[in-house]
């Protein structure tokens, strides 16, 4: 039986303990969003990406601890009421999006990882996809 967070945590691991890896895989997953969805190029124009980037650094970090303990912290809440239908407005859908670039880029970081490692990244990331997506309408 695969421990799905062990795995993830391994692979996750192998990009942030490389700082310029880790840069170069958070600048590489945004040209790869951007180019995929005319709705999230338009969320990013003008928008300073080096701040961008540190921001999802924290944001998977969050991600992750809401994963593991089910509970949504202030800086989390703070990111989806940000990215609310009353604020930016990012759609629900476009997380699909989101998450199928992550795990894209790190599979092109990491020609090792297998399906069972992308199925990791999903089966961690998952929980803060679904509260991201349930507060879009709820603020």
């Amino acid at each position: 039986m695969k421990d799905y967070r062990a795995l993830f945590h391994e692979s996750h691991l192998r990009l942030v303990n490389d700082r310029d890896e880790y840069r170069d895989f958070l600048a590489a997953f945004y040209e790869r969003f951007v180019a995929a969805s005319s709705a999230a190029a338009a969320h990013f124009e003008g928008t300073d990406m080096v701040r961008q980037r540190r921001m999802l650094a924290r944001s998977l970090t969050e991600i992750v601890e809401f994963s593991e303990t089910g509970v949504a912290t202030a800086y989390l809440r703070q990111v989806a009421r940000r990215h609310s239908r009353d604020e930016r407005n990012v759609e629900p859908e476009l997380y699909v999006t989101w998450l199928d670039c992550l795990v894209a880029t790190m599979r092109d970081f990491q020609p090792e990882a297998d399906d069972e490692t992308e199925l990791a990244w999903r089966v961690v990331l998952a929980p803060g996809v679904a509260y991201m997506q349930y507060r879009y309408d709820r603020y």
